[in-house]
């Protein structure tokens, strides 16, 4: 006697159930394993089809698949809810400052739609990654009204390009497997504001994986201390995967996110997108605003965040 379909459906809609359910349980365990660290970027995705699947088992009287949706939605809902709390509002009080990152990509070739946005949103301090010689080139009188640029162009995806209107004190570059990242150290009015600046390796595989993990681990070293500091870039990780929760608990910097959603930055066309490119700061800064700028040719958007200093 042959299923009938209706329960051939709810058999397939069970198995997509128990592979999400598993995904989903995986972020716990993200450093045993690089494919667990991997299943843990895609919170917001979960959390929709657990609900969906909710629904649905509810309106077909399944208890038990229900029951498994539920739970899917109370993890995902777990890593997610810190993003959707309200945040107490900030009002601008004194001097505001901006930061823009943009991960350009190295194959975008919409030059004009790059430069119209820095145009628009005129940020204090920009951060371009992967820059070639060919985007130095064609984005050459961008540094103009910066007091500093320091940029290192290559020719695969890990050129950096850091630029800012504050008078520098220091610049230190580091280099972890080939990959490069700053640390630059600038004077705004009287303060000091360190800014580490990186782009690690994607984890495509367990040795991209482990590189990526090194370069964070060492980054957040740089990025920790006292006074004012901002760690910013395309980081290759959401905030879902413990080596992010690692890299904020050494650098004592939080996600500029919080309270604003899960912002995606990259593949903006597969729905949301996924959040990998990150603005972290220092406790003693204020968030203003943050937004995720136009599609600008590039598979990331840009992310612009506006920022004050607490008074002392």
């Amino acid at each position: 006697m042959s299923r009938r379909p209706h329960s051939l459906l709810g058999l397939f809609a069970d198995i997509i159930l128990a592979g999400l359910c598993l995904a989903a349980a995986a972020t716990f365990a993200g450093k045993l394993f690089w494919l667990l660290d991997l299943a843990s970027h895609f919170q917001v995705y979960y959390f929709w089809a657990a609900t969906a699947l909710l629904l649905g088992n509810l309106l077909l009287r399944r208890k038990r698949s229900a029951l498994a949706a539920a739970a899917l939605l109370g993890i995902s809902g777990y890593h997610l809810l810190p993003y959707y709390l309200p945040r107490s509002q900030v009002a601008e009080q004194g001097t505001a400052h901006r930061l823009m990152l943009l991960n350009l990509n190295l194959t975008n070739q919409k030059t004009a739609a790059v430069t119209a946005e820095i145009a628009e949103h005129d940020p204090d301090i920009l951060v371009l990654q992967e820059v070639t010689p060919r985007w130095r080139k064609e984005l050459g009188a961008l540094p103009a009204g910066f007091k500093h640029s320091f940029d290192l162009p290559e020719e695969g995806a890990f050129g950096i390009w850091v630029m800012s209107k504050f008078e520098l004190e220091d610049l230190d570059v580091q280099r972890r497997d080939g990959v490069a990242f700053l640390h630059v150290r600038y004077k705004v009015g009287s303060r000091p504001l360190e800014v580490v600046a990186l782009h690690p390796l994607p984890p495509v595989s367990g040795p991209a994986s482990k590189i990526r993990d090194t370069i964070l681990a060492d980054a957040s070293i740089y990025a920790a201390g006292e006074g004012s500091r901002i760690a910013v870039g395309d980081l290759n990780c959401s905030p879902w995967s413990p080596h992010f929760r690692s890299f904020l608990k050494t650098s004592g910097l939080r996600d500029t996110a919080l309270g604003r959603g899960a912002q995606g930055t990259w593949l903006r066309g597969l729905l949301l997108g996924i959040p990998i490119d990150h603005v972290l700061v220092s406790p003693d800064i204020e968030v203003i605003d943050r937004i995720i700028g136009r599609d600008v040719g590039s598979d990331h958007r840009p992310v612009v965040v506006t920022f004050q200093f607490q008074k002392d």
